[in-house]
């Protein structure tokens, strides 16, 4: 029974460092899978942060892009806006100009028309009476004639010393 305890013992002392070989065999397969798991991650973690860094020069540029396509319309618009504004001002010039000269034209008709009708002609309106006037002629005038045109016109006719 000796030989059948030693054999029991050799077995349980094969056993035991059968089980601490696999345990070292293990542990050192878990460090090396931790290694490499770990220079993976690192790796990937690399690979991402380009991948990011690249997406973000895109991104930049693209914006940028857009700032400068944005800021070019607005330019373009501020541009048309003060051309338009311009043409407008220059047109109302136009129109004030040219009415300005017509008054004018009106005002010489009507220091010709006071020169040619005698000094001191007034026409006043009858505020008593709607549509009804008044010619008052100068202390001057004698000679008065008043008759009816061949277009139905009421005509006075007076000399003016």
């Amino acid at each position: 029974m000796s030989e059948i305890l030693n054999l029991a013992k050799g077995f349980e002392e094969k056993s035991k460092q059968q089980a601490q070989d696999t345990e070292q065999s293990v542990k050192r397969e878990f460090a090396r899978l931790e290694t490499s798991i770990s220079a993976e991650l690192q790796s990937s973690s690399q690979s991402i942060s380009n991948a990011i860094r690249e997406q973000n020069g895109r991104l930049t540029g693209m914006l940028r892009k857009s700032v400068s396509t944005a800021m070019a319309w607005i330019f373009i618009c501020f541009a048309l806006l003060i051309g338009i504004m311009g043409g407008i001002i220059w047109f109302q010039g136009t129109i004030i100009t040219s009415r300005l000269s017509e008054m004018d034209s009106y005002s010489q008709q009507l220091a010709n028309l006071k020169a040619k009708s005698g000094a001191g002609v007034t026409i006043y309106s009858d505020d008593t009476r709607r549509n009804t006037y008044l010619v008052v002629l100068p202390k001057q005038a004698h000679g008065v004639e008043t008759y009816t045109s061949t277009t139905d016109n009421t005509v006075v006719k007076y000399t003016a010393k």
